[in-house]
C-alpha cells in the first residue's frame, strides 16, 4: 500500500461548491465522493461550499472526511430567500453568490493559495474564474448540470444569453473543462467544441453506499406492483406526465391500473401535482422525504423505480437518481424526451424508456413494466460495475487534474 505524501508537499486543491455534506443536494454528494477521492489519492483539499438563497436540508447519514478542510457561506434567513427568489433573476442571484464565494477564499487563503480551483455548479464556476485571474491559478470547471441552459429552471431569453456570455469568459480562463457526458460537452460548446480543451468525467457512485440489490422486494408474495419515485420535482418537472398516462391506462387496462402502487417521496410536493392526482388516490402514495442512505436501502423493497425527467428537447441533464438505480441493478422505467440522455443511459443498461410527451407510450410501459414485474417478481439487471465506480471515475478526474496542474 502506498501511504499518501506529508500534507505540506501535497497539491492543495481548492474545490467550490455549493453545499457539502451534511447539507444534501446530488451536487452535495459529488462533492463529498470527489473530496475524498482525491484526499486518498494525495491531494491537500480544501471546500468552500455554501449557496445564499437555498437552505439545504441536513443529511446526518452522509459522512465527514476529517482530513478535508470545509469553509462554508451562511445562507440568507428563509424570509430574504424567498424575496429574492421573487425579485432577483437567477443571473444576479448567481453573481451575488459568486462574489461572497470569492471574498471567503480570498479571506481564508490570502497566503496558501491553492495550485488548483475546481468548481462545480454555476456560481462556484463564476467564483472560480474570478479567484482563478486574482491569483493567477489553474480553473477547472466541472459542469455537472448544464451551463448555459438549465432544463429545470425557467430562465428567460436575456437570461440564457448573459449565460452564453459568461460561458464564453469561462472556457478562455479555464485549463480544462470537464462535463458527465458527451452530449453536455457537444451542447455546451458547440462550434468551440474542436478549439476547447476538455474531458468527459461521469457522475461517480459510492460503492459503499449504493450496492447491488441481492434480496426480492418485500411485497413479492402480494398481488400489487410497487414502484417509487425519490427526489424532488422542481423546475419544469411534474407529475403531469404521469398522471396523463395513469388517466390513458385507468380506461384501457383497469385490471393493471388496479395492481399498480406509486411513492413519491420528496418534502415539498407542488400543490398542483397534489390536487390533480387526488382522482389517483388509490395508487399515488405521497411520502416524506428521507435521507440518502435510507432512500438506497428503501429502494430494495420496490419492484421497479421511476424517474420523471424535464419535458424540453434537447435534455442533456443527468440526473443522479438514475444512475443509483441503475448502480443498484433496480428495474428503472424513465418518463424522459426521445432523446435525452437518461433516454440513452436507460436503454442502453436494459431499463425501459417512455416517451414524455406521449401519454399513450407512458401507459403502455407502464402497463408493460407491471407485466414483466408479475412475471419475474425478483427481476433485477445487472448493473454496470466499471463505468461509475466512484474509484475509477476519481482515477480518471485525479490524472485530468494533475496534467492541469502541471501545464
Amino acid at each position: 500500500m502506498r501511504w499518501p505524501r506529508p500534507l505540506s508537499r501535497r497539491l492543495r486543491l481548492l474545490l467550490l461548491s455549493p453545499s457539502y455534506p451534511p447539507d444534501f443536494s446530488p451536487i452535495s454528494l459529488q462533492a463529498w465522493i470527489i473530496a475524498r477521492g482525491l484526499q486518498r489519492r494525495g491531494w491537500n483539499v480544501h471546500v468552500v461550499a455554501g449557496t445564499l438563497f437555498w437552505s439545504f436540508r441536513k443529511d446526518p447519514s452522509l459522512p465527514l472526511d476529517s482530513e478535508t478542510n470545509v469553509a462554508r457561506l451562511r445562507p440568507l434567513p428563509r424570509t430574504l430567500q424567498r424575496i429574492s427568489s421573487r425579485f432577483l433573476s437567477s443571473e444576479t442571484q448567481a453573481v451575488m453568490e459568486a462574489h461572497f464565494v470569492t471574498q471567503l477564499a480570498r479571506r481564508r487563503y490570502h497566503r496558501d493559495r491553492p495550485a488548483l480551483i475546481l468548481s462545480l455548479q454555476r456560481s462556484s464556476h463564476i467564483a472560480g474564474e474570478e479567484l482563478a485571474r486574482r491569483w493567477h491559478a489553474p480553473f477547472v470547471p466541472y459542469f455537472l448540470d448544464p451551463f448555459q441552459t438549465n432544463p429545470f429552471h425557467n430562465d428567460t431569453p436575456w437570461t440564457r444569453r448573459w449565460y452564453k456570455r459568461k460561458m464564453e469568459s469561462l472556457l478562455r480562463h479555464a485549463r480544462v473543462a470537464l462535463f458527465p457526458t458527451a452530449e453536455m460537452a457537444h451542447r455546451e460548446l458547440g462550434q468551440r467544441q474542436p478549439l476547447v480543451r476538455h474531458a468527459i468525467v461521469p457522475h461517480a457512485v459510492d460503492r459503499s453506499i449504493v450496492q447491488p440489490v441481492r434480496h426480492p422486494p418485500r411485497d413479492q408474495k402480494g398481488t400489487n406492483v410497487c414502484a417509487a419515485h425519490f427526489g424532488a420535482l422542481y423546475g419544469k418537472r411534474t407529475l403531469a406526465p404521469l398522471l396523463a398516462g395513469l388517466d390513458i391506462m385507468c380506461r384501457q387496462s383497469p385490471e393493471q391500473y388496479e395492481k399498480l402502487r406509486i411513492d413519491l417521496y420528496m418534502s415539498f410536493p407542488p400543490k398542483t401535482d397534489v390536487s390533480q392526482s387526488a382522482a389517483h388516490g388509490a395508487v399515488i402514495r405521497w411520502r416524506r422525504e428521507i435521507p440518502y442512505r435510507e432512500a438506497i436501502a428503501r429502494q430494495a423493497a420496490y419492484h421497479f423505480l421511476l424517474l420523471i425527467d424535464a419535458p424540453v428537447t434537447p435534455c442533456d441533464f443527468l440526473p443522479s437518481k438514475l444512475l443509483d438505480g441503475i448502480a443498484q441493478g433496480k428495474y428503472v422505467l424513465g418518463i424522459t424526451p426521445p432523446s435525452s440522455v437518461s433516454t440513452r443511459m436507460l436503454r442502453a443498461y436494459g431499463h425501459r424508456a417512455a416517451d414524455i410527451f406521449s401519454p399513450e407510450d407512458i401507459a403502455r410501459s407502464l402497463k408493460s413494466s407491471i407485466e414483466e414485474v408479475s412475471s419475474d417478481p425478483q427481476r433485477s439487471l445487472r448493473p454496470p460495475v466499471h463505468e461509475f465506480d466512484d474509484t475509477h471515475i476519481i482515477g480518471v478526474l485525479h490524472t485530468t487534474l494533475t496534467s492541469a496542474a502541471r501545464a
